[in-house]
C-alpha cells in the first residue's frame, strides 16, 4: 500500500510500555532466589503492578499467608519495587506515561 499512513494509537503505546515493564520485572525476578521475599512480592502480585498506582487500595490491609504479614496493595507494590532501583524507575516511568496519555 504505497499511500498508507502509519498511525500510532494510545492503546499500542501503553501496551508496549507495559510489556517492557513486565519483561524487566521478570529479568529482576530471575536474579532473585525463588524463596526470597522480593521474588514472592514480584511474582505473586504481578497484577497489582499493572494497575494505576492511584487506584491501589491504601488503607484496607489483608493478611498474606505466604509472607506472614498484613499488607495493603500499595504497600506490596512499594515493597516489591524496593529490591531494584532500575525496576522502580521503570515502574515510575510506566505510571507517568499512562497518566500523560489519560
Amino acid at each position: 500500500f504505497p499511500n498508507a499512513e502509519l498511525v500510532i494509537d494510545r492503546f499500542h503505546m501503553v501496551q508496549m510500555v507495559n510489556r517492557s515493564f513486565i519483561g524487566f520485572r521478570v529479568q529482576v525476578m530471575k536474579q532473585l532466589g525463588k524463596k526470597s521475599r522480593e521474588y514472592k512480592l514480584l511474582r505473586r502480585y504481578w497484577k497489582l503492578y499493572m494497575k494505576k498506582y492511584k487506584d491501589l487500595e491504601g488503607s484496607k490491609q489483608f493478611y498474606d499467608r505466604c509472607l506472614k504479614v498484613p499488607y495493603t496493595p500499595a504497600q506490596i507494590v512499594d515493597e516489591g519495587l524496593k529490591c531494584n532501583e532500575t525496576l522502580k524507575n521503570t515502574y515510575d516511568f510506566m505510571q507517568d506515561f499512562v497518566y500523560a496519555l489519560a
